[in-house]
């Protein structure tokens, strides 16, 4: 999934199967999409949730800073 604001992309990057985490998959495609977003002078962000300490170490590893914390509101519609 992808959203944009003010000329910045969120990009969402979820391994639903414990046994496909720790291999890599997320850090080879969010430098990917990190890569082709800052070829075409688009800015990354990147937002997670307070718990989930896996996405904020991947974060900090492809030079992501924290700059500021808030909460999240996820919503769903069932069909």
């Amino acid at each position: 999934m992808k959203r944009t604001v003010n000329n910045s992309y969120f990009i969402d990057v979820v391994t639903y199967s414990e046994a496909e985490r720790g291999k890599g998959y997320g850090t080879l495609a969010a430098r990917s999409l990190i890569s082709y977003y800052l070829e075409r002078g688009q800015l990354p962000l990147w937002e997670t949730t307070h718990e989930n300490t896996a996405s904020h170490r991947l974060a900090l590893k492809l030079g992501f800073e924290h700059v500021e914390s808030y909460p999240v509101f996820a919503y769903v519609m069932e069909s």
